[in-house]
């Protein structure tokens, strides 16, 4: 009742309201009757009429009646005016809460889009950052290689000289430094491909036992040297053959035993080959590198493997180095889904250690091998194009050239402009085009030649000569036309097998 009577008294105006209209009803009524019956409108007759006729007690209660039929109106009325009332209250309440989300999903919104606008610009940054870090990587590495073309080549054509003992020293520490170099310079380059994600895993037929053996062959000349011994223990146990990267395998021992005969100066150094598990079609491979060197303290192991990181700083005074090497290591053997540690004492010496699994691989038929060594007499008269800018370059190509023997001729074109000139007035067997070349270089000749001409000439062989070593400009090259990449400084055996191939490939 009391939720009803605070709506201002409604129920009991609406009681008197209908009392009112119920007492005119019942006296109109009496005043019409007695008017019919020639009486008139007294208090006398009034009564005695509303005595007589039975009509009028329920006319008469008329007022009543109404009374509480508006009263019930009025209430009903008070409680949909109480429930519109709640209701509307619960609407603005619900207005209110929606123009808030509102507010707060405009605010979203507009912190969102100043996110993704953080983001793209943070995107291209890091893109732009990626390309100018490739960029001077590349350049870098071109720069770099370009003159140590010249040093590395000219020095193994000196070495091929007759030269007293004092001569071959010097030109032997000439080489030794200039390789020091490239390997710094490779190990950059090759750290910048982990982190581009370029690095890819072939899957070949390996000689595991050859492969080893060829490693420790490498370092042989440096430990009799230190006096040291250098040996290999390879499980008979294991397949002649494996499928695997037969180059990042060789990578990661060449800086395993590297860095164990650098830092042993005394006793030895062992390369074992362990079999730990095998199936129909697996093996499961264990590699050690153990050498009796200088150690490395247990504070050092948790970071030896991290980039330019080495056990003590005066390691690098002392014994040179980037602190690349084992970085590339682990991240090589972790790539192809094996697991690199280390166990050392210092003063004691160390054990480098690496597990890896490879397929089983049948025997390698006869055709699948590489040839012996070819001659020039094998391909015959060949007809070359150099096209190269750098004139150190041009002279070593030339005395290679001339190593080669009287069947090989060659001319020369300084950029790519002079190539297509050539190209026009000369029949040649094979192209060797630099790729970086004023005026026009080795990608835009490449393309030129084969849209321009027509055949045989459009489809000459071409091999990039360059010292251009990134994933990107090496795909970059394919795409022109370039048939092979080779990278100076270039070995002249691998050019030279890479021309008969393709000389081989050009008869059929």
């Amino acid at each position: 009742m009391a939720s009803i009577l605070k709506y201002k008294g409604i129920p009991k105006w609406y009681a008197l309201l209908g009392w009112l209209v119920g007492l005119v009803i019942a006296v109109g009524a009496t005043k019409w009757e007695l008017a019919g019956r020639g009486y008139p409108f007294d208090l006398s007759h009034f009564i005695n009429l509303q005595a007589s006729n039975r009509l009028l007690w329920v006319i008469d209660g008329m007022p009543a009646l109404l009374a509480v039929m508006a009263y019930l109106a009025g209430r009903k009325h008070a409680q949909l005016k109480e429930t519109i009332e709640k209701d509307e209250a619960t609407i603005d309440l619900r207005t209110e809460d929606l123009r808030k989300k509102n507010r707060e999903l405009r605010r979203e919104i507009e912190e969102r889009k100043t996110t993704e606008k953080q983001l793209t610009i943070a995107k291209e940054d890091a893109e732009r950052g990626k390309r100018a870090e490739e960029l001077f990587l590349a350049n870098m590495s071109h720069e770099l290689r370009t003159p140590l073309n010249g040093v590395i080549g000219f020095t193994r054509l000196l070495l091929g000289t007759q030269l007293d003992a004092t001569q071959n020293e010097y030109v032997n520490t000439i080489q030794t430094s200039a390789n020091h170099l490239m390997a710094i310079i490779n190990d950059i380059l090759e750290i910048s491909k982990i982190k581009a994600g370029e690095i890819e895993f072939e899957e070949l037929p390996v000689s595991l036992t050859k492969l080893v053996m060829n490693a420790v062959n490498t370092f042989k000349a440096l430990a009799n040297q230190k006096k040291i011994s250098l040996y290999e223990e390879i499980d008979r146990k294991i397949p002649p053959y494996i499928l695997g990267d037969q180059t990042r395998l060789n990578q990661i021992l060449l800086n395993l035993i590297g860095n164990a005969v650098k830092f042993t100066e005394q006793g030895s150094v062992v390369v074992r080959v362990k079999l730990e598990q095998e199936t129909e079609q697996r093996v499961h491979l264990r590699f050690e590198v153990e050498d009796t060197g200088i150690g490395i303290g247990q504070d050092k192991l948790e970071t030896i493997f991290d980039k330019f990181k080495q056990a003590e700083a005066s390691t690098a005074r002392n014994f040179g180095g980037t602190g690349l090497g084992l970085s590339i290591c682990k991240n090589m053997v972790e790539l192809q889904g094996g697991q690199i540690s280390v166990t050392s004492e210092p003063g004691k010496g160390s054990i480098f250690f690496f597990t890896l699994n490879f397929k089983k691989s049948g025997p390698i038929e006869p055709g699948e091998t590489v040839k012996g060594a070819v001659e020039i007499k094998d391909i015959g008269p060949l007809n070359l194009l150099l096209v190269e800018d750098n004139k150190i370059n041009v002279k070593l190509a030339e005395n290679v050239f001339k190593k080669w023997g009287p069947q090989l001729s060659y001319q020369v074109a300084f950029n790519g402009r002079e190539a297509l000139e050539l190209m026009e007035k000369n029949n040649f067997d094979l192209i060797l085009m630099d790729l970086q070349m004023p005026v026009m270089d080795g990608f835009e000749a490449t393309r030129a030649i084969r849209v321009q001409f027509d055949k045989p000439k459009k489809n000459i062989p071409i091999i990039a000569l360059t010292a251009d070593v990134m994933a990107s400009e090496k795909m970059k090259a394919f795409e022109a036309g370039i048939n092979d990449y080779i990278t100076k400084p270039f070995d002249a055996n691998k050019l030279f097998v890479s021309i008969s191939k393709l000389m081989a490939s050009k008869r059929e």
